[in-house]
């Protein structure tokens, strides 16, 4: 008898031991799987590096490089240029930099043109874009003017006299060329360069002969 009471207490000890640790195991939430999921993933994608392809990274330095090459060539441009006109048909630019005018066109009507020694506060220094002009018939250049440019007053068929400064240097090519009525150009000591074909077609240009030893140049 005591035997049997001995087994039965055993069995309703396991009993009971059994349904504590079930009490507990379900009292205890389960980790949902998903979200193990997804720290594995995040835990793994922390861990992996990151790669840059390097043609991706040259394209970037390119662009950037462009980039800065624009706005510095903007830079340049707004500090060392400024085009405008004057109200008496004188385009020019103001060149910041050499702190000097120049002169790049004329759409006057004027037939007794006097180019401007300076403008706005600059010294004009060289000058062009006169070609093909019939209403010039007089041209006095200002004594700043170092140069003038190829072409200049190519065309202009009813030019007869110009006044050029003491202290001209340069001649451009063709800069009098198929000037028909041109009678009379001074040319000064200065003058250092007269291009082959300066004064082509001027035939009725006169008083230069003597200058052709001095300076190499053509009437044709």
């Amino acid at each position: 008898m005591k035997r049997k009471t001995r087994i039965l207490a055993l069995l309703l000890s396991c009993v009971l031991s059994l349904a504590s640790v079930m009490n507990v195991y379900a009292a205890t939430p389960e980790e949902p799987l998903v979200s193990r999921d997804v720290e594995i993933e995040k835990d793994e994608m922390e861990k992996m590096p990151i790669v840059v392809e390097e043609s991706d990274m040259e394209n970037s330095e390119n662009e950037i490089q462009v980039e800065e090459n624009t706005v510095q060539e903007a830079e340049v441009i707004d500090e060392s240029e400024n085009v405008g006109g004057t109200q008496d048909g004188f385009g020019y630019v103001i060149d910041g930099v050499k702190e000097c005018a120049k002169i790049t066109g004329y759409s006057g009507i004027l037939s007794d043109v006097i180019v401007p020694s300076s403008i706005e506060g600059y010294p004009v220094k060289s000058i062009g874009g006169f070609s093909n002009n019939l209403f010039i018939e007089k041209v006095t250049v200002s004594d700043s003017v170092d140069i003038i440019e190829n072409g200049t007053f190519a065309g202009c068929e009813n030019l007869k006299e110009v006044k050029l400064p003491g202290k001209l240097s340069k001649l451009g090519e063709a800069s009098f060329s198929g000037c028909i009525s041109l009678e009379n150009v001074n040319l000064p000591d200065s003058l250092q360069v007269i291009f082959d074909g300066t004064f082509k077609s001027c035939e009725k240009l006169q008083n230069i002969a003597k200058y052709c030893i001095a300076i190499i140049f053509t009437i044709n």
